[in-house]
């Protein structure tokens, strides 16, 4: 069964409809919604808690359950508060308000939840309970004052908590606070809350309390996850670094920027394959410079500066001049220039590097008993 409005207002003063069960229906007064101010009727029988009824065609708020279950959450605290104060001044003591925090402490999934708790006197020497009243720019649900200064605030939320924006504008206020849990059971049954037990709260202005084990276990876990944010920025600033001098040697030194593979086959039947480079230099991108490499020698055939007028007619001169200087009976360079080779496809694909001795394919065969080279068919 939904939860039912149990405070109504009579005479401008907020009560418990409770109060009027010992009199007879036609003896009650005339009570008004709180929230509207629309004439309610007390349901005060003996089979349902007591409470009160719009009429069926009443527009308001405090027919939702929830709403219901937080204005009776809320104005039950403040009475029994109330009562407090009026207990402390029979017995020349001062009110107090004493509550039970559970460690707030969240693990992982496998993790038990902690059932710690403590108590702690949170408020002492308030004379006065005000319900909705502002305080700054805020309205908590409770305020607790003394000698007519707010001293703390309490909030009942039954579905959602205090916002970010108004816990931030309590803390600005300088005022403390509770979050409490607003249900039936804080108000009805048989054992509701009252000022001489502890007040349960789901938080205080302070966050959720943590035992010391847990809080021991939540600065382990953020000084791990600060170990891992600094690590994963070392990765980050050495990528980055490591991008940074790649991206420099792109621009700079010697690149390949042509290669040509050819084959010499000499008398004794021996053949070798060799590769030739033409290179540029580099600086901060612009070509500067020309050079013709041979892989085997290791060294640099020609180089040529950016000022040298038909560089590649030099080149090629130079290459012929170099393959003619071999002395093979046989020279295939009938393979082309083409672009540089990618060395980390290479890396994954051995089988298509044209340097790699057990893969490359020549295009003529040592002819043993005629002692010359003949041409391999394909």
């Amino acid at each position: 069964m939904p939860a039912k409005l149990q405070w109504v207002s009579v005479a401008d003063e907020v009560v418990h409809v409770s109060q009027f069960a010992s009199l007879k229906p036609k003896q009650r007064p005339r009570a008004s919604c709180p929230v509207c101010g629309d004439q309610v009727i007390m349901k005060l029988g003996a089979k349902n808690a007591h409470h009160c009824a719009h009429k069926p065609d009443a527009v308001c708020a405090a027919t939702s359950g929830e709403t219901a279950v937080h204005l009776n959450s809320k104005l039950y605290i403040a009475r029994k508060l109330e009562k407090e104060i009026t207990r402390a001044q029979q017995d020349g003591d001062l009110p107090r308000l004493v509550i039970k925090e559970l460690c707030g402490y969240k693990g992982g999934y496998y993790e038990k939840t902690c059932t710690e708790e403590r108590s702690t006197v949170w408020a002492v020497g308030f004379d006065e309970v005000a319900v909705e009243v502002r305080v700054g720019n805020r309205q908590p649900d409770i305020t607790l004052r003394h000698n007519g200064m707010d001293m703390a605030g309490i909030e009942v939320h039954v579905t959602n908590a205090v916002s970010d924006e108004k816990a931030a504008d309590l803390e600005l206020l300088g005022l403390p606070w509770i979050e409490v849990k607003g249900k039936p059971e804080l108000y009805e049954g048989d054992w509701p809350w009252n000022s001489l037990q502890t007040l349960k709260v789901t938080r205080t202005g302070e966050g959720r309390w943590r035992c010391a084990t847990c809080a021991a276990k939540e600065a382990e876990a953020a000084a791990r996850k600060a170990e891992e944010a600094r690590l994963e920025q070392e990765r980050a600033e050495q990528a980055a670094l490591w991008e940074k001098q790649k991206e420099h040697e792109r621009n700079n030194g010697w690149h390949n920027r042509l290669c040509r593979v050819v084959d010499f086959y000499y008398s004794s039947g021996k053949k070798f394959r060799d590769m030739y480079q033409v290179q540029h230099l580099l600086d901060d991108g612009q070509e500067v410079g020309l050079r013709l490499q041979c892989v085997s020698q290791k060294v640099a055939l020609l180089v040529l500066d950016d000022g040298d007028r038909d560089p590649m007619l030099r080149i090629a001169a130079c290459f012929r001049s170099d393959i003619n200087r071999q002395r093979a009976v046989i020279v295939d360079d009938s393979m082309k220039w083409s672009e540089p080779l990618d060395w980390d496809l290479l890396d994954a694909r051995p089988d298509l590097d044209p340097m790699n001795p057990m893969t490359a394919h020549f295009g003529y065969r040592w002819d043993k008993y005629a002692n010359k080279w003949r041409k391999r068919w394909r």
